[in-house]
């Protein structure tokens, strides 16, 4: 569903070089939504079945600090202004970043998960 709303946004002409930044908004903000173009660019750009696996869970991380930073925020008027401000060489930057970040969130719960598993008398709730 997101893939097909960005494939959707490129054919619409959403994406333009060299438009004017996104002014006066929250770095972080702009650095996540910015992390999100680029799995959505990779998604369509690429068959990767591993990665097409994986990139739900990258934006449900994303939009997950996204939505607690700025609650309110319009996403989408965001996202496409954002979107519209990039540029080639801005994606494989943001690509780099990215990947390192998701990198360090992965290993950081796997880390976590592992603590939680090595407690004492640790039993999974049951639901």
């Amino acid at each position: 569903m997101i893939r097909t709303g960005l494939i959707a946004a490129l054919a619409l002409g959403l994406w333009s070089p060299g438009a004017a930044a996104v002014a006066q908004d929250n770095p972080a903000t702009t650095a996540d939504i910015r992390c999100m173009v680029v799995i959505a660019a990779i998604l369509s750009a690429k068959n990767n079945p591993k990665f097409e696996a994986a990139a739900p869970l990258a934006m449900t991380y994303y939009l997950g600090r996204i939505k607690g930073r700025e609650p309110e925020l319009d996403l989408q008027a965001r996202t496409v202004a954002v979107f519209r401000a990039s540029q080639g060489a801005d994606i494989r930057a943001d690509a780099v970043r990215c990947g390192q970040e998701m990198s360090v969130m992965s290993k950081n719960a796997a880390d976590l998960a592992a603590r939680i598993r090595a407690l004492p008398d640790t039993k999974a709730p049951q639901p």
